[in-house]
């Protein structure tokens, strides 16, 4: 968006930063034992060459002790009319997360300033459902919103068991230019020093908890080895959480040799995803799906779950599943099917890409504000 600035477009980026006081680091432990422990409350941070102006919370013991007994944060609305005076000359802000919608909440309030909310899965689907505040400042947001983008048609779709109130619409989001298929000779070449040449690659991407549904792989990936006896099959599972000492056990009890790669930095993923026949997305809920996109430019098949927008993320019906009592062998048949055919990812939508949202929220952006492009 910065990119796109012209003299009739300007865009400034903000952060909200928490930490602790000094006290409640003392009660939580968490004291300073060197130097390079403390945190430093920088007025402003870059972010991959984009410069953030940071908007830093302060939080308490008065804090914590109230939201864990009454659900919300005794001082956050006078944090908000503390900085909201900042904000009063723009033209439009556009939010991302519950806390930063209420703050352009107040300011379009008593400022006037439209705001642009936009929804990324657990805000909706989750959060709102844990605490009664939660829920009350989602609706809010939702109905007081100019506009309200959510980034699957399947999140947009929950947000009205909130509210039937409020403008809404989908935008999708796409892999970053560094994801990409690579030519047959460097894919070949990642293989080779993956040591995964001659061999079929399953994988999962993603955290090791309940949501993402990671203990049904075990169950998935030995079914396919039992399936599937053309070519040696390797399993990768990239990333971490509180579930990985179970998963590592499960998959022990399957007597399944598992690579575990870690978690890993976004510019490493498009090697790996390069060197990957199918990616496995089981997930008990998800907003979008954004490891399938970056996995389909990348030549890599994607399986999953039908639940939340993982269906829309994959683009193809025939690798999405229920999660009912035959989701493992569904979803294991399908992948043996696509080793055995030899297939390959759908091309993706135009709209699944960032040069396309960009512009849907600038246009946005332009017709709140009354400038032409």
């Amino acid at each position: 968006m910065q990119n796109l600035q012209s003299e009739d477009l300007q865009v400034d980026c903000y952060m909200l930063r928490d930490d602790s006081s000094p006290i409640l680091r003392l009660l939580t432990k968490k004291t300073l034992k060197k130097d390079s422990d403390r945190v430093v409350h920088e007025p402003e941070c870059a972010v991959k060459g984009v410069l953030f102006k940071c908007l830093w919370r302060i939080y308490g013991v008065l804090d914590i002790v109230l939201y864990s007994k009454l659900g919300f944060h005794v001082r956050e609305n006078a944090y908000i009319r503390s900085i909201a005076d900042g904000f009063k000359d723009y033209d439009v802000i556009c939010t991302h997360k519950t806390p930063c919608h209420m703050i352009g909440r107040y300011i379009k309030r008593y400022y006037g300033v439209p705001y642009i909310a936009t929804w990324h899965g657990s805000d909706i689907n989750i959060y709102p459902y844990n605490k009664k505040v939660t829920m009350r400042d989602t609706i809010a947001a939702i109905e007081d919103a100019d506009m309200n983008l959510f980034v699957s048609k399947s999140l947009l779709d929950a947000s009205y068991k909130l509210t039937k109130k409020g403008i809404r619409d989908v935008i999708y989001t796409g892999a970053a230019k560094h994801f990409r298929k690579f030519s047959d000779k460097l894919r070949h070449e990642l293989r080779i020093k993956n040591e995964a040449e001659g061999c079929k690659v399953i994988s999962y991407v993603g955290n090791f908890v309940p949501v993402k549904n990671v203990m049904v792989l075990p169950d998935i990936f030995a079914r396919v080895a039992d399936l599937y006896k053309q070519q040696k099959l390797i399993f990768w599972l990239i990333g971490n959480g509180e579930l990985e000492v179970p998963l590592r056990n499960a998959f022990i009890e399957k007597k399944l040799d598992v690579k575990y790669l870690g978690r890993k930095d976004s510019m490493e993923m498009p090697n790996l995803y390069n060197c990957m026949d199918v990616q496995v997305f089981p997930s008990k809920a998800e907003g979008f799906g954004l490891v399938a996109v970056e996995a389909r430019v990348c030549g890599c098949n994607v399986v999953g779950s039908e639940v939340g927008g993982i269906p829309e993320a994959i683009e193809q019906p025939e690798n999405c599943f229920a999660l009912d009592e035959n989701f493992v062998e569904n979803i294991s048949k399908r992948i043996v099917d696509i080793l055995n055919n030899g297939e390959g990812p759908k091309p993706l939508s135009k709209k699944m890409s960032w040069d396309f949202a960009i512009e849907k929220e600038l246009e946005l952006c332009r017709k709140l504000t009354g400038v032409k492009k």
